[in-house]
């Protein structure tokens, strides 16, 4: 018998958080004996719709045992996992909540069918901790979402506004994306806007660290355009927390912090291996704690 095939679908090929998933999913399968099939969609629900249903109908000796995906939509790719449960092959959502499965996994209890997330709401708690361990009474914040009806931009929202509870610290929301670009046009538009732009802004709070270089770069051309040099003294909260990326950003002065948001490639595929060696199915959710950075006053 040949390796066991096992096909990854994300969104992005050049999104930092995306090339993690990708070089983990890459040391997983390398570690488990896996042959490790790689397809992006460019954020497009038709592309993604596509790609599975074609390496879903291959033929049996050539498809795959497993498929792991990042929906590039929530609420799509229902009709996706069932007819891959039905040919008999594995289903993992990555940073999906386990609800996003339905009934799948207790109609084919013989498969592993699973999400692995990140805890979004404890993510929201790690930014609300850190805007308290930054910024004084009275300070007004404005939280930068990734999406309007997302279940992560929903759950991290949720989990900030509870531990800012009671800090006197005052939150405002702006509806962008999870890109650069969307988050600096957004940003662009909420700093010029006659009554925004000019009322007191002490913390810009990002559900990742792809719209918080977008909120430093949107503040920085504002400051420049409307010549208000005061900007630059704006605190920028990331959240993603890679090397080259937000802990770098971090180190250099330029955010004030992010969070260190956990792979979830590597954890499916090993969860994946320990089905396929005889071990017991995961549960239907597989969640994975993250961590500040820097570490908050007084935690290790």
């Amino acid at each position: 018998m040949g390796r066991v095939r096992v096909a990854l679908f994300l969104t992005e090929a050049t999104n930092h958080y995306q090339k993690l998933l990708e070089s983990d999913a890459t040391a997983a399968a390398e570690r488990n004996g896996f042959e490790l099939e790689l397809s992006f969609c460019s954020l497009s629900v038709a592309r993604q719709v596509e790609q599975l249903r074609s390496k879903i109908q291959e033929s049996a000796e050539h498809r795959p045992r497993a498929i792991i995906v990042m929906p590039a939509q929530e609420g799509t790719l229902r009709d996706e996992a069932r007819l891959a449960a039905r040919a008999g092959i594995a289903w993992v959502v990555l940073n999906r909540r386990g609800a996003f499965l339905e009934s799948l996994p207790s109609e084919f209890p013989a498969l592993p069918i699973f999400a692995v997330s990140p805890d979004d709401f404890e993510i929201g708690r790690i930014q609300g901790q850190q805007l308290r361990a930054s910024l004084s009474r009275g300070a007004r914040a404005l939280l930068v979402r990734g999406g309007s009806g997302t279940s992560t931009a929903v759950d991290r929202e949720a989990g900030l506004r509870e531990a800012l509870a009671r800090s006197e610290i005052e939150l405002d929301v702006l509806y962008a994306s999870w890109t650069l670009d969307g988050a600096k046009k957004a940003l662009d538009v909420h700093l010029t806007t006659p009554g925004r732009g000019r009322r007191r802004l002490d913390a810009i709070v990002c559900q990742n660290d792809s719209i918080a270089v977008g909120a430093m770069q949107a503040l920085e051309q504002v400051a420049i355009r409307r010549s208000q040099p005061e900007l630059g003294q704006i605190k920028i909260f990331g959240c993603d927390g890679l090397l080259e990326h937000g802990q770098r950003y971090v180190k250099q002065g330029k955010f004030t912090a992010t969070v260190l948001v956990p792979s979830t490639t590597g954890p499916a595929i090993d969860a994946l291996a320990r089905v396929f060696g005889g071990g017991t199915p995961p549960p239907s959710e597989l969640i994975l704690k993250s961590k500040p950075f820097p570490a908050l006053p007084g935690k290790p």
